[in-house]
């Protein structure tokens, strides 16, 4: 998975994934782990359910936006780990 494009306005931001054929089960990979595993809530969206949709509480500031990214980093890490296995 490779992001792809981001794309919104102010704290309301969609994240597309590129992974080919695989980028809505990536992206939902994505997403669960998000929530599973960090406790960050994202929804899926896009025509081939490859966006992930950021909504942050208002009180989100520099803090929350670094361990976002931190986790949305590992995520797709993960996601890279994954695929070489295959």
């Amino acid at each position: 998975g490779v992001v792809r494009d981001v794309r919104g306005c102010g704290l309301f931001l969609g994240v597309e994934i590129s992974g080919g054929t695989d980028g809505g089960s990536e992206t939902s990979f994505i997403c669960s782990r998000l929530k599973n595993t960090h406790r960050i809530l994202t929804t899926v969206d896009g025509p081939a359910d490859n966006v992930i949709i950021v909504k942050p509480p208002l009180t989100f500031g520099q803090e929350e936006a670094d361990y976002y990214l931190g986790c949305f980093e590992e995520c797709l890490e993960e996601v890279k780990r994954v695929k070489a296995r295959r």
